[in-house]
């Protein structure tokens, strides 16, 4: 019996059709994903994120002085038109705001963060091998919603997506002089979106082309090594400068300048404290307001641990190759994360920022590896699970939030428009049955929780064209306006401590009139605890000496608004 086998043209032609009718359903899934990533922004009246309404009224104050619109706003603030790295979100809000509300505005701006973070992902893949599996495009979901953007870190998140395209652009065209002037713009657009992003993928880049440059050399007879660097230098490591220096020309002269901003340590170290290994372990900043978002990182960390050892056993040879340069480059920014400091400048997310950078160049590490279909089908669904899991958990906490978020700004209707207003948010103890229920991360995990109530008078400030006394942006030297130094409330009411992460509060609202001339319009009070602890007595002592309680929200009675009483 004679049994026919097919060609192995046939076999390949099926191969083929396989793989395209794969890719094509990988692509519709990819798209349909993108579309439910926006239905949180959309869903709800506010997006509760934490830092989101200051970004929102530093954009109107902003809009209000390009449209000369005589205001409360000139008397208080000045434009900052240095070449500041943080300006993109700025500039894009403010320029919405020309056809749109504010709150428009953000979602827009949200919106067109959350449709390019996958784009940039796959853009870079594909730059590091066009046909890269398509199934790790979908690790860009869950990095979508991450702890910074619902801290409400709207340029260092934005800087992500022009990380990734701009790294994806330079992978492709790193041999090609020409590019360099395209290569100049993407930078300059990553140095003023965020400083951080443009620092790694300098980082980045230099270790790239440092293992290039090693690679060629085992590769090549001594004899060759004057043209193989010769060639290096040329083709790739000219042309990346001259697109780099002018734009670390501006960021050196960025940096010696004085800072005008947080008051708070500008460097803490100390390595026992800094490694944080239990957030590294558990990818932490994929964590917001959850332990169901921590079950989901732990699981994407599963997932890049174990196609990082499948990719290494299926090698040939145990030793790195060319090919691995960012592997190296993804132990590097390990190496950086585990050194930095656990605060820089004021800040404490530094390491939470970091985190994501080596993440994301494993990620397209693991584009150069082959995967039989079975994993990748596998994966697919995988990651589509955990995506969409950490999306319902995003919009449930988005939706709670709301409640609140109405509740605080209920407040705003009985303020004046062109008033001063000085929001307070007292914290409630751990324990206070009457406080919001929100999730406290283990502190292997990070020691510190989001506070979304923080920044919620922003909302207000822009709803009545008030000055908002407690916007820390007015306050920093990289944001483009800044207090008036002679009524910066940062400098007068010495109130770094003011937004109250669980410091002790020191507020002199009263002695901001006297050395001002200008009261304190209103003030908002949020507390959730049934009474106010010691260190805040002060705060209500100046409350009743100088204002009038006229507002106490029915709700749950957590917001309450004083009104200056003007001396008889």
């Amino acid at each position: 019996m004679q049994v026919f086998k097919p060609r192995s043209s046939d076999t390949q032609l099926l191969n083929r059709s396989v793989q395209t009718r794969s890719r094509t359903l990988d692509n519709r899934l990819f798209l349909v994903l993108i579309g439910f990533f926006l239905v949180p922004i959309w869903l709800f009246e506010y997006l509760p994120l934490q830092d989101g309404p200051i970004h929102i009224h530093t954009a109107d104050v902003l809009h209000s002085f390009l449209t000369d619109s005589p205001s409360i706003f000139q008397d208080y603030y000045v434009t900052n038109l240095q070449l500041a790295p943080n300006w993109t979100t700025q500039v894009i809000l403010t320029g919405l705001m020309f056809i749109t509300s504010p709150a428009i505005a953000q979602k827009l701006l949200l919106s067109l963060y959350v449709i390019l973070l996958p784009l940039a992902v796959r853009y870079a893949l594909n730059g590091v091998r066009p046909e890269a599996p398509s199934f790790l495009a979908f690790l860009a979901f869950p990095l979508c919603y991450n702890l910074t953007v619902n801290m409400g870190f709207f340029n260092f998140a934005c800087s992500l997506v022009v990380f990734l395209f701009t790294l994806g652009y330079w992978l492709r065209h790193r041999n090609r002089p020409s590019q360099a002037g395209l290569l100049l713009l993407l930078v300059l657009g990553l140095y003023f979106t965020h400083l951080f992003s443009f620092i790694i993928f300098c980082l980045v880049v230099g270790v790239l082309i440092l293992w290039q440059g090693i690679s060629l050399l085992l590769s090549s007879t001594r004899q060759e090594y004057p043209a193989v660097l010769r060639q290096l230098l040329m083709k790739t490591i000219l042309p990346t400068g001259i697109a780099l220096l002018p734009v670390w020309l501006m960021c050196l002269q960025f940096l010696s300048q004085n800072s005008t901003g947080s008051t708070g340590p500008r460097w803490s170290a100390s390595m026992a404290d800094n490694l944080r290994l239990g957030s590294l372990i558990t990818l932490s900043s994929l964590v917001s307001h959850s332990w169901l978002e921590l079950v989901c990182a732990i699981a994407i960390g599963l997932v890049l641990i174990s196609l990082t050892v499948y990719s290494l056993q299926k090698r040939d040879s145990p030793k790195l190759a060319a090919k691995d340069g960012l592997l190296v480059v993804t132990l590097v920014l390990l190496g950086v994360y585990l050194l930095a400091p656990k605060s820089l400048s004021g800040s404490v997310t530094i390491k939470d920022r970091l985190l994501l950078y080596p993440v994301l160049t494993l990620m397209l590490w693991l584009a150069a590896g082959q995967y039989p279909s079975a994993i990748r089908r596998s994966l697919t669904g995988l990651l589509v699970s955990i995506s969409v899991a950490m999306l319902v958990i995003q919009t449930t906490t988005y939706g709670y939030l709301n409640d609140y978020w109405r509740e605080y700004t209920s407040v705003a209707p009985l303020i004046e428009e062109q008033a001063t207003l000085l929001a307070i948010n007292l914290p409630a103890p751990q324990d206070s049955p009457s406080a919001p229920d929100l999730w406290r991360p283990p502190k292997f995990v990070r020691p510190w929780q989001i506070n979304p109530f923080i920044n919620v008078s922003g909302h207000i400030a822009v709803a009545r064209k008030a000055v908002l006394l407690n916007n820390y942006q007015a306050n920093e030297d990289y944001f483009p306006v800044n207090f008036r130094p002679e009524l910066n409330p940062f400098e007068i009411m010495s109130a770094d401590d003011w937004r109250l992460l669980g410091k002790k509060l020191h507020v002199d609202i009263l002695d901001y009139a006297a050395k001002t001339g200008r009261p304190v319009d209103y003030v908002a009070v949020w507390q959730t605890a049934d009474r106010p602890r010691e260190e805040q007595e002060d705060v209500f002592q100046q409350l009743g000496a100088a204002y009038e309680l006229i507002y106490t929200s029915p709700q749950r009675g957590y917001a309450r608004l004083y009104r200056y009483k003007a001396p008889a």
